[in-house]
């Protein structure tokens, strides 16, 4: 018996691409890790910023109360006025050198060192309309 044998031609599908060639590309896998990275990126700055407004909306702005002149009424209804100057240890050895000019010299210093941050003596309201005032800081700051 004879045999009919058909020969294929594989020339008409050769350099042809698949359909799902697409899941096999380097382009498309390299993009889709960008994509992943720049999101990532994203994320984490939009992270950090919003937990900085979130710390930044807690802290309370506090005056200086030693910046600027106060006065005070003693015992024997004389108001005095006192004014608190800040300065180093070398210029607090400066002004109660005995040594230095009379212009220089304080014959009465004061040294008082505290947290400002912490140092409520005057009528103060956080968020929540909760006073902070300190009786205690109020007792060392008009002393």
């Amino acid at each position: 018996m004879a045999r009919v044998v058909r020969k294929i031609s594989r020339k008409a599908s050769r350099g042809q691409k698949r359909d799902n060639a697409l899941l096999h590309s380097k382009k498309f896998w390299y993009i889709v890790a960008a994509a992943v990275l720049v999101c990532a990126i994203i994320g984490v700055v939009v992270g950090v910023i919003v937990n900085n407004n979130k710390s930044e909306d807690a802290t309370v702005e506090v005056e200086d109360y030693f910046a600027q002149a106060w006065t005070y009424v003693d015992d024997s209804k004389v108001s005095h006025e006192i004014k608190f100057e800040k300065i180093s240890y070398a210029g607090l050895a400066y002004h109660t050198n005995p040594n230095a000019s009379d212009e220089v010299f304080y014959d009465y210093t004061f040294v008082f060192a505290t947290d400002l941050s912490t140092f409520y003596p005057v009528d103060l309201f956080d968020n929540d309309d909760k006073n902070l005032k300190n009786k205690e800081h109020e007792q060392i700051f008009n002393a």
